[in-house]
């Protein structure tokens, strides 16, 4: 009678990898640019084997992976957090399920180099577009507008609410109308760039203005596209 492949212990197989310290050596200086990347496609070519043993149960392997930024946020650890931001990028919701967003929130508020918040940020709207597309208004996204104060008193964006809504129209701007891996991605951007500006009520037309410009230039269709996401 044909048996099962077992399940591979993923908690023990990347413990035993060291994983904490792997990930530090993709940004250690002490290594060479050559010999960097060589870890890197080492780190990936074992992901890679796990998912090939077990490819229905290898998503356990985000949380364990998510547990080496629990820490302090060593700068030598700021390239291994680019590489696992652009690992998550590709992967489908029975992945991003396993991912703690509230580590994502983490990344935004406290690294320092605004690439990597600008990635942190875009991850966690496709997670969330990709788990809750109908439901824009629970995104932790306007949360993180309103706490560091996205509006200033004059109706204009702060640096960190320009941050914010930057990343919120690039989203929009690029992505498809429909995308396999991350259904309705424009929309969803955009709903949430709404609850922003207003968590409740309707944004008032200088305040639509002052979103739209962000996007710079842009057809007609496109601009009333976004001017119809931000006020119904």
């Amino acid at each position: 009678m044909a048996t099962s492949l077992p399940v591979p212990n993923y908690q023990a197989l990347l413990s035993s990898f060291l994983l904490t310290d792997y990930l530090a050596q993709l940004g250690d200086r002490r290594f060479t640019a050559e010999e960097r990347y060589e870890r890197r496609m080492k780190l990936e070519y074992q992901l890679w084997k796990l998912e090939d043993l077990a490819p229905t149960a290898a998503y356990q392997v985000v949380p364990v992976i998510s547990q080496a930024f629990e820490g302090e946020l060593d700068t030598t650890l700021f390239p291994a957090i680019e590489w696992y931001l652009g690992f998550l990028s590709g992967k489908n919701e029975q992945w991003l399920r396993q991912v703690n967003t509230n580590q994502l929130v983490r990344f935004w508020r406290t690294l320092p180099v605004r690439r990597l918040r600008d990635c942190a940020l875009q991850t966690l709207l496709s997670i969330e577009a990709t788990i809750d597309p109908d439901h824009p208004e629970r995104s932790a996204i306007p949360r993180l507008f309103a706490d560091d104060v996205g509006l200033a008193e004059d109706g204009s964006f702060t640096i960190k609410g320009s941050e914010i809504a930057e990343v919120l129209v690039r989203e929009a701007l690029v992505a498809p109308p429909f995308r396999p891996n991350v259904p309705y991605l424009r929309h969803f951007s955009m709903r949430v760039f709404r609850f922003c500006l207003t968590p409740t009520g309707i944004p008032g037309p200088e305040l639509v203005e002052r979103a739209l410009s962000l996007a710079g230039n842009m057809g007609e269709a496109t601009r009333k596209e976004f001017t119809d996401e931000l006020v119904t």
